[in-house]
Parts: C-alpha cells; structure tokens; sequence
C-alpha cells in the first residue's frame, strides 16, 4: 500500500446526530461492543481520515467520532466499526502524555468534506456527545461518564480525559505551526497537581 499504513473500516453504519443516513447498509445490525472505552483523535485534512490511538483496534471494536460540519464547525457522531487491522505504525508527534508512548495511526474511509479537523474518537463507547462548541465530548462507558475537554495549546491539539472530576488521561497531537492557544489556564497546573 505505498507504505502507507491503514486499517481498512466498515461503511458508514449509523449516525447519532439528526439527520438521517441513506445507505445500503444503514439498518445492519451494530457490531458487538467489547473491550474498555479508549479515546483518541479523529484527523480530518484533505477528504482523508487518520484516526490516532493508543492500543489496536480489533474487528469488534466500534468507533465513535466528531465529523466536520461543512461550515467551519463540528458535528457528533458517526459511527463506524473496524473489519480488518494491517500493520500500523506509531506516530511521532502524537502521544499519551501520561506515558510518553506514541499513539497508533490507522486510516478511516475518506469523507467528501475537505475542510480540516482534529476532533475526538472513541473506540467501545456506549453513546458519544459534545457541547454545542464541539470543544467538550462526554462519553459513557461501562465504568462510568467521560468527560473530554479538546483545545490547543500554541504548538499541538490535547484531549483531556476526566473521569468524576479527576483527571485519567491527556493526549496531545503536535502541529507543524504555530495556533492560537484556547486551552484554559491552569489546565496543565492542574494535571501537574494529580
């Protein structure tokens, strides 16, 4: 595959915002979800998809994820489930901060919106929803309510990941350019803190 490192996913199987899917495939049946909830980034450039995790994914896991809007914001949910994993390759400048490991990169269908976006995937969630922003993402799992806060910093994208109020995870995806930091402060104190 040209190097390129992919993992080949089902067609569109659902969508858990209001509108409706027209596909073939719409009514099949969901896949059967097993194993803990994990959330990473979903990454939107161009009409392709990368999808960074830590850990494989595995031909049961389901995956929820944010989509562009096609209007500069974020949409939830679209939901896909894994059918087949190839080898993969860690990704550089994407990691668990709490571990130093690098996440896994796996490729998703392409979309047809070619407008750019780092928003939030998670594999084995029960329900995915945000906040009107799109910045806040809660999911529920069997141990309970995530709650994941998305913003950047000036030189990367972070998912922090709480679960009652504490902090369990924080991924960070590094950018090649500088942006406008909109994470809140004293967001990194506290994870200092814990």
């Amino acid at each position: 595959m040209n190097g390129k490192i992919c993992l080949l996913m089902a067609v569109l199987l659902s969508c858990a915002c209001s509108s409706q899917v027209t596909s073939p495939l719409a009514s099949a049946a969901q896949p059967e979800v097993k194993g803990p909830v994990r959330i990473g980034f979903a990454v939107y450039r161009d009409s392709k998809v990368d999808l960074y995790i830590a850990g494989n994914l595995y031909r049961s896991d389901k995956l929820t994820m944010q989509y562009p809007s096609g209007d500069g914001g974020t949409l939830c949910c679209r939901e896909l489930a894994a059918i087949a994993a190839l080898p993969k390759q860690p990704a550089e400048t994407v990691m668990d901060v709490e571990t130093g490991a690098s996440m896994l990169r796996f490729e998703a269908p392409p979309v047809k919106s070619r407008e750019p976006l780092i928003g939030v995937v998670a594999i084995n969630a029960a329900e995915m929803t945000q906040a009107i922003d799109g910045d806040d993402v809660t999911v529920r799992a069997e141990s309970g309510l995530l709650r994941i806060t998305s913003c950047f910093s000036q030189e990367g994208s972070h998912l922090f990941v709480r679960q009652d109020g504490k902090l369990v995870s924080h991924f960070y995806y590094g950018l090649d350019y500088d942006v406008q930091p909109t994470c809140p402060e004293g967001l990194f104190e506290e994870e200092v803190k814990q």
